[in-house]
């Protein structure tokens, strides 16, 4: 049993004897060193086999919900539209609307006797108001004045008659409108506390302007906001809530704009196009179209084309008419009332306003290709 037990075995080792064999006789085996092929690139002598660099963030794996998406290019308009123009640079009130033109007054040279009659200190006694107002809107208007000097390059040329030593240079001059400035805010300011005074609007407002121009702006709108709370609807007084709209325009605040903008009466013609261009913005911040009166829209058709209020009101216009949603009628009553370059400026604003949304893009190629109106 034990003999034929090994007899059967003979063949199994056999097959491992002959298996090790050919497994010591190959290459890179156990014993002898790995030969390199001989059209393998021999490394130089010294370097070192570097590990592979890890894999970057691009390559790892992602989930189809991690797979970076890119965005899908946006399709041009279904039809060409206009472009926008430029609007030039405008001077807007900052905040104050300007009423008084730079010019001495024909009381200029009575300010010694207005002078005489104010006390330095203290408050003033009704009967003295009149000679602060007259005493301190003269220091303001020789403020204006010199201003306009300095600005036209003209300092020397000064009129003899003005009632002050002409400054020298550009310095001296900026000097003595701060000057001038400073006194006309002492004596104005004397005057609040007297509100039946007849002229008592007109003073704060003048106030109000020589502080925005000494850059105490919180002062001015505290003066501001005195004139223009009463019910007084005289120039100066509604000027004041004028210049409140356009602070309040400025700090991005719509809907206290409306408010003052409510309180508005009537302003100068010269300002009427500014008035539309104050009705429109307020209207636009503040989400309101009903601000928008008859009169500003006229403005639409009335003002030429060289008017530097015309692009600034047909812009706010065009933005009217697509504030939350592409407001058609909106836009064919404006459009009724423009032709020509001032229809193509308008549509070019349009354009612009609406360049990230297409559906009202294809909106306007509609009204367009229609002809409308």
């Amino acid at each position: 049993m034990i003999t034929k037990f090994y007899l059967t075995r003979i063949p199994l080792v056999l097959i491992a004897a002959v298996l090790g064999w050919f497994l010591a006789s190959r290459p890179g085996s156990a014993g002898e060193p790995f030969a390199p092929r001989a059209d393998a690139p021999t490394p130089s002598a010294g370097s070192v086999a570097e590990p592979p660099p890890p894999p970057s963030n691009d390559m790892k794996p992602q989930t189809p919900g991690q797979a970076a998406v890119a965005p899908a290019p946006q399709a041009p308009p279904p039809c060409t539209l206009p472009k926008a123009p430029v609007i030039p640079a405008f001077a807007w009130p900052d905040p104050i609307v300007p009423t008084d033109p730079p010019n001495l007054l024909p009381i200029n040279q009575e300010l010694a006797s207005h002078l005489a009659n104010v006390p330095t200190e203290g408050e003033i006694p009704i009967e003295k108001v009149e000679d602060a107002h007259a005493a301190g809107k003269i220091y303001f208007m020789r403020a204006l004045y010199l201003q306009t000097r300095i600005t036209a390059g003209s300092v020397a040329a000064i009129d003899p008659a003005a009632g002050f030593e002409a400054p020298k240079t550009v310095p001296e001059a900026e000097a003595k409108v701060n000057e001038f400035l400073g006194k006309a805010t002492f004596f104005l300011t004397k005057v609040r506390p007297h509100p039946p005074y007849r002229f008592w609007s007109e003073a704060l407002y003048l106030n109000a302007w020589a502080l925005s121009l000494l850059g105490r702006l919180p002062e001015a709108v505290d003066f501001l906001q005195i004139a223009g709370r009463t019910r007084s609807q005289t120039l100066y007084a509604n000027y004041a809530r004028f210049s409140l709209v356009w602070y309040y325009l400025r700090e991005g605040k719509g809907p206290l704009a409306a408010h003052w903008l409510a309180l508005l009466g009537k302003v100068e013609p010269q300002h009427e196009s500014l008035l539309a261009v104050a009705r429109l913005r307020t209207a636009v911040i503040g989400k309101r179209p009903e601000l928008v009166d008859a009169a500003t829209l006229a403005y639409l058709s009335s003002l030429t084309a060289d008017d530097p209020l015309l692009l600034p009101l047909l812009e706010q216009a065009a933005a009217l008419c697509v504030l939350e949603s592409f407001d058609r009628a909106c836009i064919q009553d404006h459009l009724r009332r423009l032709d020509g370059p001032k229809k193509t400026s308008y549509l070019g604003f349009l354009a612009a306003k609406i360049a990230d949304n297409p559906g009202m893009q294809e909106n306007l190629c509609a009204l367009i290709k229609e002809g409308s109106p």
